[in-house]
Parts: structure tokens; sequence; C-alpha cells
């Protein structure tokens, strides 16, 4: 807390336009104030910078000390003095106490705070305090010290922000992003000072005139200033007006007016509930002991991208990593209630998360403890690269993961498979064992479960709903008689574990929806608590999401795509037919399943000849989703598709000579990635051994290295590259089940297998190849490998 002067100057400001900044609760200063001495900020600065909760007193020059005060909006606003309006800032403020004898105290005390000393806005320094006591407060105010610090807690806690208000804002926001009704409603109920504190933010910011949005908000709070309604054809006329100044259609993606609007509103609470919501996540690390070793990252009604949202959340997760979005995540959400948990975005069955209506702290910390050491042992660095390649994956469609021997390609390509159709799951695998009489919570997994559009079912007063469309967040429905609504797993999920479907009377706003969907859960899950395994086993079924083919040298199109095939019958007599192979079979499931994830993976896919193996899928390959025909057809149809759903991951081994290039046309159909060899995996009691070898490919090698800059050692025949024939470090690895390193007594007998039978032989054969140059360092090298591991 800081104690300030201000100095309201009977020559600056009469008393007429004093009593009106008193009556507005509003103190005034002018832009041109200098800084008092040597200070580096002027006093105009002090004065906007000044925080909420800070306290101040208020003298007439030297004539009188009017009152003390307490600073509660850190936004300011144009003086609401008219001969002021261009040059001089208000801010908000709440009187803690009226001066008793405001002309009583010390008028020759030569201090910069006081009155007499013609500074403006001057901090009062700390180690003054008792001097400020005895020669301003008990005789002006009668007060001490501790006893304005008693009325200004006493005002803060009674502005003190609660989880329970966050909870009502939340459903606030929510209200307003699907009703324009009550979205315009509030917006044009903002008042005068509210008004005039958005015109000062959006008056001071920077280039206004070159960015749309902000522009448009900053045009319609003048409106709103000057006494007009804001509505759809008024927000539509501004848009109109304003694009004649920008490129066309500069507002084709600001179609919803609660994405334009929602700022307006939010700007009031902005700051406490950032305040608010920072201190319970710096509380929740403390609790735990991870303040060190997490990050956060909080989401509130700007949304992630600034364009509107109606919840709020907070994720903190391991610090390795740059964002949250692929960490696993000690999870709070406020979405019609409250949800925490873990949140396992790569692997949703992984994810428990708590629904309740009630904000219980110390339940919040029990339940992320039991998941703490979980996000303390993710792995970020494996994480991030497979992440990165999923990116990579999801925008081409196809990659080809090559490097040398050893570097884990395969493995990869499984990891990345693995994520890639995570979300094909239910999350509902602990329901796969349930009995009679157990009561089940329901989740959004189960209720997105049991629901396919264009399901019908019954409500209250027998109305009929349908399901319309469903996403992650919420069920779209609609009934005969009423508009589409778009309730949230939240309520949904409140609505059946409190059975409010059964309060009588309970039909206000669209809870009819909610409570519809609700009860046709119950009774369906109440009448066959089976039928929760059975909507696993649908949805899981007994499709291959994931398949994986290894090429070879006499691969075919009719092996790899369609071909004829001789068939038996009962008596003997031999039938010709076609049929789809690998690539297409996988191809038309996920044609047939276009919200799941299909992964073919290609092992070995530069030993084939892919000209020929792929034949018109070349086209395919980059055209997805348009049709080609094949040379056999299936019942007189030659037509196939590669649906945008499939992913190909090829797995190419670069040290491979005896296999021929990619060609152009199919290489820039893919996207290529290194996989090299790293030191991080590799077994303690090898390291040395790795790095040795490492030597003989890669000049100056030490452990760790820069893709972009690896030279080839003197060692490596000059026309191959280290990249291509480095051994990789699959070799030096001995780990157990659970990903750990076997103890050395464990580890040696199976490193020694390693090197005798894998690493030694392939080092012969570099050298046999002339790959490796046979000098003197690599004869040494061989020799105390040999010695040591025998051969």
């Amino acid at each position: 807390m800081k104690f300030y002067k201000i100095s309201l100057g009977i020559n600056y400001i009469d008393n007429a336009n004093f009593n009106l900044l008193k009556s507005n609760n509003l103190i005034s200063m002018g832009s041109g104030t200098l800084a008092k001495g040597q200070s580096k900020s002027t006093q105009y600065e002090a004065f906007l910078n000044a925080e909420k909760g800070d306290l101040f007193y208020i003298c007439r020059s030297n004539e009188s000390i009017e009152l003390i005060g307490m600073f509660i909006d850190n936004r300011p606003l144009h003086s609401i003095i008219k001969a002021h309006e261009d040059e001089w800032v208000d801010r908000e403020y709440i009187t803690i106490a009226d001066a008793t004898n405001s002309k009583n105290y010390n008028k020759t005390l030569a201090k910069w705070w006081a009155p007499k000393d013609n500074s403006t806005f001057i901090e009062i320094p700390s180690h003054e305090f008792q001097l400020f006591e005895d020669e301003i407060l008990i005789p002006a105010f009668d007060k001490k010290q501790n006893e304005i610090e008693t009325l200004r807690k006493l005002e803060l806690e009674k502005r003190k922000p609660t989880i329970e208000k966050y909870l009502k804002l939340q459903l606030f926001y929510d209200e307003l992003s699907k009703n324009e009704i009550s979205l315009f409603s509030k917006i044009n109920s903002l008042n005068a000072l509210e008004l005039k504190k958005l015109y000062f933010e959006y008056n001071s910011k920077n280039n206004i005139n070159s960015q749309p949005v902000v522009l448009l908000r900053s045009k319609i709070i003048e409106e709103l200033i000057n006494n007009k309604i804001i509505d759809n054809p008024t927000i539509n006329l501004l848009k109109s007006q304003l694009e004649k100044d920008f490129d066309k259609n500069v507002y084709r993606a600001w179609t919803s007016n609660f994405r334009i609007l929602y700022t307006l509103i939010f700007a009031s609470d902005k700051f406490e509930l950032e305040k608010f919501f920072n201190n319970l996540i710096k509380n929740i690390q403390k609790d735990l002991g991870i303040t060190e070793l997490t990050s956060k990252k909080l989401v509130h009604f700007d949304g992630a991208q600034n364009q509107g949202f109606n919840r709020i959340w907070f994720a903190i997760y391991n610090k390795t990593f740059k964002s949250q979005k692929i960490a696993k995540q000690l999870f709070f959400e406020i979405d019609s209630g409250l949800s925490y948990g873990l949140l396992d975005y790569a692997n949703k069955s992984n994810t428990k998360l708590h629904f309740t209506d009630h904000f219980d702290y110390d339940h919040i910390i029990q339940i992320f403890k039991s998941h703490k050491d979980e996000i303390l042992k993710d792995n970020s660095m494996e994480k991030a690269k497979v992440y990165e390649l999923i990116d990579i994956l999801s925008y081409k469609n196809q990659i080809i993961l090559q490097g040398p021997p050893g570097t884990g390609k395969t493995r990869m390509a499984g990891i990345i498979a693995e994520v890639m159709v995570l979300n094909n799951q239910t999350i509902l695998n602990q329901y796969e064992t349930i009995k009679p009489d157990e009561k089940i919570n329901i989740s959004p997994a189960i209720i997105k479960s049991f629901f396919k559009i264009g399901d019908k079912f019954t409500g209250k007063s027998n109305k009929i709903f349908e399901i319309i469309s469903l996403d992650n967040n919420t069920i779209s429905v609609k009934s005969e008689t009423s508009k589409p609504w778009s309730p949230s797993y939240n309520k949904i999920i409140k609505s059946y574990n409190e059975e409010l479907f059964n309060v009588p009377g309970r039909t206000g706003g669209f809870k009819s929806y909610e409570d519809a969907i609700a009860k046709y859960l119950k009774d369906k899950i109440t009448s066959d608590k089976s039928s929760l395994k059975t909507v696993i086993e649908d949805e899981n079924g007994n499709t291959d999401f994931v398949q994986l083919v290894q090429f070879h040298p006499s691969y075919s199109y009719e092996d790899f795509v369609r071909g004829i095939v001789a068939k038996s019958d009962d008596k003997n007599n031999i039938k010709y037919s076609t049929e789809d192979k690998t690539l297409i079979k996988i191809a038309n499931d996920a044609l047939q399943n276009p919200n799941n994830n299909y992964v073919l993976i290609i092992d070995e896919i530069n030993r084939a000849n892919l000209p020929s193996v792929l034949g018109e899928l070349i086209y395919a390959l980059e055209y997805r989703g348009k049709e080609v025909n094949s040379i056999y057809e299936i019942e007189e149809d030659p037509r196939i598709e590669l649906p945008n759903n499939l992913y190909i991951i090829g797995t190419m081994n670069t040290a491979d000579r005896s296999v021929g290039h990619i060609d152009y046309a199919i290489r820039r159909r893919f996207a290529f990635v290194d996989v090299l060899p790293e030191i991080e995996p590799v077994h303690p009691e090898i390291k040395e051994t790795f790095i040795k070898i490492s030597k003989l490919f890669v000049k100056n090698f030490e452990g760790i290295v820069n893709p972009a800059s690896i030279e080839n050692a003197v060692t490596l025949a000059s026309d191959f590259r280290a990249e291509d024939v480095w051994l990789g470090h699959s070799y030096f690895i001995c780990k157990n089940e659970e990903g750990i390193d076997l103890e050395k007594a464990d580890a040696e007998p199976i490193l020694k297998m390693k090197m005798k039978y894998e690493v030694i032989p392939i080092l012969k054969e570099y050298i046999k190849d002339g790959i490796l140059n046979n000098n003197e360092l690599v004869k040494k090298v061989m020799s105390e490998l040999i010695s040591e591991y025998g051969m």
C-alpha cells in the first residue's frame, strides 16, 4: 500500500468543479504535470500508475485538507470538467475518512508531501508516516495511521472478489454469448462513468485507425456516449462505413456481436479477475510444493485469442513445456459449475475430472496432490518432438522419418500414430465392469457416446427434442416449439447427478433442454447399465485405426493397393476376383468414419519401387478427397479415394545403399524429417562408448549436437553424410518396461550382447564398404571395442 498527497489547487479547480468531482468520487490531474526534483517519472505518470487500493489525502493547495480516499479502479478517464476534458484525467475513488478539522494542520511543514509544497501528486515515504500522522492525520482527521489502515481493510474486504462471484459471472457471460437480447441490453446499460473509462482506453491506443475491430469498438463507445442505442443494424452500419478505409471484407470473420462487444463489458472486471485467479494458482502451486517446477496458463472471458469466451479455466503443468497444450495438466474450469483434476489431451483415457457446484479448496488440493507426480514426471522433450511431427503430419498428411539405423524411427512412427488416434477412443474404460446397483457418474464422453445427430427423445410435457449437432463442449438441441439451444456438458451432468429434471416447476430459460437430455440418459442407463459397455464396444469396434506394413523390393501395386486374386470354391474350381489391399482397406475404413483418424505406417518405404507400387495414387496423395481410377475394378467400379483423415508415415534407413533414391514426384508429396541419434536415452554405463563411436562420424562430438551444423569426422568417407550413417542410440539403450534404465548389474550383459553382435558387426561392414576410412584412429577404436566387448 502507498499513501499519496494530491493537491487540487483552487487556482486550477474552483469550488463548483471540485464539488462536481467530489460528488462523482473522482480526483483529477493535468497531463502536463511535471516531475518533482530528480524523479524520472512525472507526477502525472505517478497518478496514472497508482494502484487500486492505494490511499491519498486531498488538499486544496495550502487552504484546507478535505478527505482521505482510496483508489478503486486502475482505469482513468478524461476529466468530467468541461474545460479540462482534453488535458486532464480523472481517477475514481471511495472516501475512507472526511476531515473533521480541515484547516487544523501544520501549514508550515516543509515536505513535498505537505500542503505547503507546490507538488501535485507525491508519495509519502513510509519512514515519514509518523511525522505525517503527527502533523496532518491527528490534527485534521482525529485519527492515527493504524486507524486509517483498518478503515481501508474494511473497504477492501467489502470489495474482495469470491469464487461465488465468478461462478455467477461465468453464467452471465455464457448467457451473453448465446443471447443477443441480453448482450445488447447489457451494452446499452453501461453507465456514463464506465463509458468514459472505455473511451479513454480506446482513445489512448496506438494506430487505432489501422486496427478495424479496435476502431469499430471505439465507434460503438462514441455512439453510446452520445446516447445512441446499439443493436445489430447499428453495428452493421458502422462496419459498412469503416470498411471503406480497409481492404475488402475486414469484418468477414467478425459476424458474432459477442466477440465484438464482450470486451467493453468485461473491462470493469478484468483486473480483479486476473488478480484473483493468479493468486489462487500461486497458492495452489505453493501448497503443492511445485512453484519452481511448474508453469501456468489462465484463460478467461478474453479467450485464448482475445476474441471472447464464456468460461474460465487455468492449467498448471511441468515448466519444461513451452505450452500447456501437449502437457499433462492440473486443470480447473468454471463452466456452469466447477470441474478440476487431471487433464491429458494426449491420452483422454488418463483424464480424470471432478464435477461440482461448490468450491472446496482443500478438496482441490487433495485431488491435485494425487496427480502431482504425473505432472512432475511428464516428459516434455519426447512429447515436444512427437507433437512437432504431428503438426507436420496434420498439415501434409504423409511424412517420411529418415535417418541412420538405430534412431528409433519405427518406434517414433508408432508413438505418433497412437497419439493421432487417441481421440478416437472413448474414455469409458473404467466402466467395463459395472455392478447392478452401482451409481454411474457420467462424463462428457459418455454423453457424446449415447447420441448422434438426428436422435430424438421426449422431455417434459411430451415435448420432442432432436440432436442437431455435437462438439467437444456442447450438444445442440431443437424442439418443434422452441428455437435451438446448446447446453454444455456440465449443465447436463449437473441435471443428471442432482436429478434436476424431477424438480417441479423447473422450466425457466432453456433448462428443459439439458433436463431432457439428462433424463433420457438416466432412464437409459438405469434400465440397462450394460449399455455403457455396449457403447464402449460399439465405439471401439474391431477397427484397426493403425496398421503397419513393411515394404521390400518385390512389393507391388497388387500387394498394396488393389489386385486380382485366385480362389478355389468347394469343387476346387479356380475363380479370379479383384480385392482391395492394405492401403485401400484402411482408406475405406477412414471414409466410412470421417470423425476418426487412421494411420498407415510403411516401414522401410524406400525398399520398394514407389512409383510402381503407388501407381495412380501418387496423384491421390496430394489431392485428398478426390477420386482416381484404379487399373482394376470391383463390381465394375474403378474409383478409389484417399480421405483427409488417413495419415501415412513412412520410415527410411538412410544407410541402406542397396535401394534407390525416392524420385522427385514422390518426394514432393511427403514431408521428410531427420531422426538422428541422441545421447539422452543412452544408458549411463555405455555413454562414453557411444560418444567414442559417434566421433567416428561427427566432428568434435561431445554429446549434444545441432543438426544444422553437423560436420563429418575425418574418419568418415567424404561421399557420405554423418546424418545418414551415424549409429543410433537404440543400440545403447537398456530400460525396463516403465522406461527406466536398468541397474548396472542387469544392464551390463545386455549391453555387451548388443555391442558384440550388433554394433561391432555394423562398424566392420562400414569399414568394408568404405563408409568409414580404415585409418589408424578407426583401427584404434575398433581394437578397443573388440577388447572390451569381444568378437
